[in-house]
């Protein structure tokens, strides 16, 4: 025991910055579940998608085909920030339309709403490259393959 006092005594004498570099995140069952494991990926978002993501914390619902999955995609949305999934994201090469867009009206074709919308409350369990999966309630799981946008807007441009 007497060694490891002194080794706390050194290293509190010596002032150098020797913080313990393990791991401090909340690891509660309701966040740590939804808290991918990555490392070194950039813990901030591009400025204008934090400032985007920002607007869409007021925002009123627009006007969309599902008018009542806003709080859903907008909650989504969030989490994929919060979580560290759309840092992943764009470093594995994702676009912003990819993760937040979604088609402006009920004439666009819906399969280029982007991840947070197609989310619809799921949580997600992995990201690659080329696609994300999400639990699908029922043990299984669902895909969202990575595709073009056409005629998406960002989430927070939607009604402007």
């Amino acid at each position: 025991m007497g060694k490891w006092l002194d080794l706390a005594a050194r290293l509190e004498a010596d002032g150098g910055d020797n913080r313990d570099n393990r791991d401090n995140r909340d690891n509660s069952p309701s966040i740590a579940a939804n808290v991918p494991n990555v490392p070194n990926v950039p813990a901030s978002l591009p400025l204008p998608l934090a400032d985007g993501l920002k607007l869409l914390r007021k925002m009123a619902a627009p006007r969309l085909r599902r008018p009542e999955a806003w709080p859903a995609v907008v909650s989504d949305a969030l989490g994929l920030a919060r979580y560290g999934w759309a840092a992943k994201a764009l470093a594995l090469g994702w676009s912003p339309f990819e993760l937040f867009g979604a088609v402006p009206d009920a004439t666009s074709d819906p399969a280029a709403d982007g991840l947070a919308v197609w989310l619809a409350g799921r949580k997600l369990l992995a990201i690659t490259a080329d696609y994300a999966a999400a639990d699908d309630g029922d043990g299984g799981r669902s895909y969202f393959n990575r595709r073009e946008a056409h005629g998406a807007v960002l989430l927070w441009d939607l009604g402007r």
